[in-house]
């Protein structure tokens, strides 16, 4: 569907010169006061002193994926900031509007980074609540790409703007649950242990559920409420990265993540609840 609206739109006189960024989403869209989930939303910029170009690239899935990830966001980052005029370049730096379909999201930012260090960077993953990855697209002009793939829109506005990324969870009532990652597997997105013992063993008893009597939407609803959380530090400010598992039922005890956890440091389980997170956004 996304496809055929962006070559809608391409072949619409009024939007031939429209650089067109899109993804598939989790279980919906949002709009204004409204919801759908079986709705399509279209964001548009007016600017027309500004320069936006956009990139796509599809992930190689053989060998390291970590690299392979980078190496998409280093070639589709170079593809765009060639493009851009010079002086573009030597006057303020860029914003980016990242979708990758889901795997290895921080690989493509740090690719991106290598290309055009001074980049803002925002965006998101364009999965679904099935984790089903036939599901998964994303889109830049009239090309439309399945998993695992990426794209992105570089953009200089000429309007002021502001980012801002906040975590909806509390983390004081976590201080006592905490523990170091001992080992893990598929490039850090999947926990296998916390201080020696099953990753899952750990979990279920920070979270205090009978796993037997648990049904599925339970245990998503579960992950969504108290979710695993790095700690963050920079030089004045503290906070927290979650690494929101990806409930499983893995017999080895261990657990997905929806980002790349590291032997050594330290997890926290952050908490909130339904009123909490609906008030916050």
């Amino acid at each position: 569907v996304i496809a055929q609206l962006a070559s809608l739109y391409l072949a619409d006189d009024r939007f031939v010169d429209t650089v067109v960024h899109g993804c598939t989403s989790a279980v919906g869209s949002l709009s204004n006061r409204s919801a759908d989930c079986e709705a399509t939303v279209f964001f548009g910029i007016h600017d027309p002193s500004g320069f936006y170009i956009s990139a796509i690239g599809h992930v190689n899935a053989d060998g390291p994926q970590h690299n392979a990830w980078r190496n998409v966001g280093i070639d589709i980052a170079t593809e765009a900031y060639d493009l851009a005029p010079s002086f573009l370049k030597a006057s303020a730096k860029p914003l980016i509007l990242l979708h990758c379909t889901p795997g290895h999201e921080e690989a493509v930012i740090d690719g991106i980074h290598d290309v055009i260090p001074t980049a803002d960077v925002f965006g998101g993953s364009a999965g679904d609540t099935a984790f089903d990855p036939s599901a998964w697209r994303v889109v830049s002009g009239g090309l439309t790409l399945p998993a695992p793939a990426v794209s992105l829109t570089l953009m200089w506005p000429t309007v002021p703007y502001t980012l801002s990324l906040n975590s909806l969870h509390d983390m004081d009532a976590g201080r006592n649950r905490t523990a170091e990652v001992t080992e893990v597997a598929e490039d850090g997105r999947r926990l296998v242990s916390l201080d020696g013992k099953p990753a899952r063993d750990v979990y279920d008893a920070w979270t205090k559920f009978n796993e037997d009597a648990e049904t599925e939407e339970q245990l998503s609803s579960r992950s969504t409420l108290r979710p695993l959380a790095r700690l963050v530090q920079s030089d004045d400010t503290s906070g927290i990265f979650t690494l929101h598992p990806m409930m499983d039922r893995a017999d080895d005890r261990s657990m997905g993540l929806f980002a790349s956890a590291k032997v050594g440091e330290r997890l926290v389980c952050t908490s909130s609840n339904r009123t909490r997170l609906v008030n916050a956004v």
